[in-house]
C-alpha cells in the first residue's frame, strides 16, 4: 500500500475505525504528501478485510478511480456531509500527481 501511495498509483486510501494510531499517522502523512485522498471509514479492521477478501487490515489503498469514487459515494449517501470533501477530490480529480511533478 505504501508504494502505491508514494508512486501516485493509489486513488484513495481508507483507514478502518480501529486502525492503530501509528498506522493512522503514517497513512495520513503519506496520503497528504502524495495528494491522495484519505478517508476514515466506519468499518473495523475485520470488516474492511472481509470487504476486500483479505485478512483483517487497518488500511487499504484503492488503485481504481471509478471504484474509489463509487465507494466514497456510497459512504456519502449513508452519512451525508461526512465524505463530501473526499468525494469532491475524487470527482474533480484535483490531486497532485507525483509522476507529473518529477
Amino acid at each position: 500500500m505504501a508504494t502505491a501511495v508514494r508512486t501516485g498509483d493509489a486513488k484513495l486510501v481508507l483507514s478502518a475505525s480501529d486502525a492503530s494510531d501509528g498506522s493512522l499517522r503514517r497513512v495520513r502523512a503519506g496520503a497528504a504528501e502524495s495528494g491522495t485522498p484519505h478517508a476514515a471509514i466506519p468499518y473495523t479492521k475485520f470488516e474492511l478485510g472481509r470487504i476486500i477478501g483479505r485478512a483483517p487490515t487497518g488500511t487499504v489503498a484503492i488503485l481504481d478511480a471509478g471504484l474509489s469514487a463509487r465507494f466514497i459515494k456510497g459512504l456519502a449517501e449513508a452519512e451525508p456531509g461526512r465524505y463530501d470533501e473526499t468525494l469532491n477530490l475524487l470527482s474533480t480529480g484535483k490531486r497532485k500527481s507525483r509522476r507529473t511533478a518529477r
